[in-house]
C-alpha cells in the first residue's frame, strides 16, 4: 500500500501562496497597477497557513515570501510578454490518455509567439519529472489554443533566476510518452490501493484515480 500526505508541508503553503499571489497580481494588470504595496496585500489575502510547526515559523517564512515577491516583481514585473493565459486548467487526450494540468502563465512575446512560464519556490534543479511536466503544460498549451509555445521557462522564485529548458522536438514527445505510458501502468497495477483525502484537492491525476471517483460517484 502506498500512502499518501493527508497534510500539507510548510514549503508547499509558502509556494502554494506566491502562486496565488502572482496570479492576483497579473490578473490585476501587473505589479504597475498594483504597486508592491498592492501586491504583498495580495500575498496577505493569499496566504496559506497550513503546516507549520509554531506561529513564529509560520511569521518568518512569511517574511521571506514577502520579500521572494518584492524581488522576483521588482525584476520581472514588467516583462516584455503580456500574459494570455494564468492559472489555467487545462485538458487534453494524448495516446488515449487524458492529460490535465494547471499552467501557471503563458505570455505572447512581442514576436507574436508565446512563451510558457512554470514558477518553482523550491529547489532550481530542472530534473527529468520537471521536464516531464513541463512537455505535459507544452502540449496541453498547443492542444487549447492551436499555437505550440516557442519558448519554456522556469521563473525560481527563491533565487530569482530564469531558467530556459530547451529541448529536441524529439526529446519532448519522448516525455510525453512516457508520461502515457506511465499513467496507463498506474492504471493497470492492481495491488496499487490509493487513499483518498484532502491531498486529492491538488493532484493532477484524480481524475483518473477509481478511488477519487468512486468516493465523488457515492456523494
Amino acid at each position: 500500500m502506498i500512502k499518501l500526505p493527508t497534510r500539507r508541508e510548510a514549503a508547499q503553503s509558502v509556494g502554494i501562496s506566491l502562486h496565488a499571489a502572482l496570479e492576483e497580481v497579473e490578473k490585476a494588470g501587473g505589479v504597475a497597477q498594483t504597486g508592491l504595496d498592492g501586491a504583498l496585500a495580495l500575498l496577505a489575502s493569499r496566504w496559506e497557513g497550513e503546516g507549520f510547526a509554531t506561529p513564529e515559523d509560520e511569521a518568518e517564512a512569511r517574511k521571506k515570501a514577502e520579500a521572494l515577491l518584492s524581488a522576483y516583481l521588482a525584476r520581472y514585473g514588467e516583462g516584455v510578454g503580456k500574459p494570455v493565459m494564468i492559472e489555467k486548467k487545462l485538458e487534453a487526450p494524448y495516446a488515449g490518455v487524458p492529460f490535465l494540468g494547471i499552467v501557471d502563465r503563458v505570455d505572447r512575446l512581442p514576436d507574436g509567439s508565446l512563451e510558457l512560464i512554470d514558477y518553482k519556490s523550491g529547489r532550481a534543479l530542472i530534473t527529468t519529472a520537471v521536464k516531464q511536466q513541463l512537455a505535459i503544460y507544452r502540449y496541453l498549451v498547443e492542444a487549447t489554443t492551436g499555437e505550440l509555445p516557442r519558448a519554456v521557462a522556469i521563473h525560481h522564485l527563491a533565487t530569482g533566476a530564469k531558467l530556459p529548458v530547451e529541448l529536441p522536438a524529439a526529446e519532448w514527445r519522448g516525455l510525453l510518452d512516457g508520461a502515457a505510458e506511465g499513467a496507463r501502468a498506474i492504471e493497470a497495477e492492481e495491488d496499487f490501493d490509493p487513499q483518498t483525502g484532502r491531498h486529492c484537492d491538488w493532484c493532477d491525476f484524480k481524475h483518473r484515480c477509481p478511488a477519487y471517483k468512486r468516493e465523488h460517484n457515492a456523494t
